[in-house]
């Protein structure tokens, strides 16, 4: 191990991704950012091959034996070495200027404790998808240019610093994955209450579509309402999700 500290930890938590990680992978190892920078994959007792692709990236590995999105974020968190770190996840594919532009948004506004990006669907997004991303898009970015108040964010584009996220109390992993879960809206309200998170829509990955493929209403209604919001009041009183998990959206 180098004895030279990376300037970013990318944390990617990954959950049966033996399909979808490579494509990650490649995006994050043909970055022009000229730091040094370290890829950790957690592995959420996965039942397939994802550890051993990982491994053979040459990235670090660490398992975490009890699922849970927040779980895995937290493992990956404690693991990493720098004081930034930025959030994918695996079935993301990132530009290679992707941690080149965390950086210089960071440096630009040392009071800043995290930095959200834009998210962009594969070429086969629905049309409804694409267009409530882009009114979702420009209602956050006109409140935040607006209030300097961060809405929503996207933990497969989120960026922040440790330092910040450990004095919060870090992931709260009792909270369930999902649109409103716990690495999404609980951990912006915390974090936004130390230091401003800024918007930085420069900063774009691409990521599938496999989490809408039943249509605009069942996004809408079960997916966003019943598994997002009403779950995630749910739990924040319960400090455990009444509901449960979403069902899997891998193939």
């Amino acid at each position: 191990m180098s004895k030279e500290s990376p300037k970013i930890s990318v944390v990617i938590p990954a959950f049966n991704e033996e399909k979808m990680l490579p494509l990650c992978l490649k995006s994050l190892r043909n970055q022009d950012f000229r730091e040094l920078y370290e890829i950790i994959v957690v592995d959420n007792a996965s039942s397939d091959k994802t550890a051993e692709i990982a491994r053979s990236f040459g990235v670090k590995v660490i398992y975490e034996p009890k699922k849970g999105t927040c779980r895995a974020r937290q493992a990956g968190v404690m693991a990493a070495r720098a004081k930034i770190i930025a959030g994918t996840d695996a079935d993301c594919i990132v530009p290679s200027d992707w941690l080149s532009k965390i950086f210089e948004r960071f440096n630009q506004y040392p009071r800043a404790v995290g930095v959200a990006g834009r998210i962009e669907y594969e070429g086969n997004a629905p049309w409804w998808l694409k267009a409530v991303t882009f009114v979702k898009d420009k209602i956050l970015l006109i409140f935040f240019r607006a209030f300097g108040k961060t809405l929503h964010i996207s933990s497969a584009n989120f960026s922040f610093k440790k330092e910040a996220l450990l004095q919060v109390g870090g992931y709260r992993t009792f909270f369930p994955s999902g649109p409103s879960g716990g690495d999404q809206q609980d951990i912006l309200f915390r974090l936004q209450k130390i230091g401003p998170i800024l918007i930085a829509p420069e900063i774009v990955v691409r990521t599938s579509t496999r989490r809408y493929r039943r249509g605009l209403l069942y996004a809408l209604f079960v997916g966003t309402l019943w598994f997002g919001l009403i779950n995630y009041l749910l739990t924040r009183f319960f400090h455990r999700s009444p509901i449960g998990q979403s069902s899997d959206v891998r193939d």
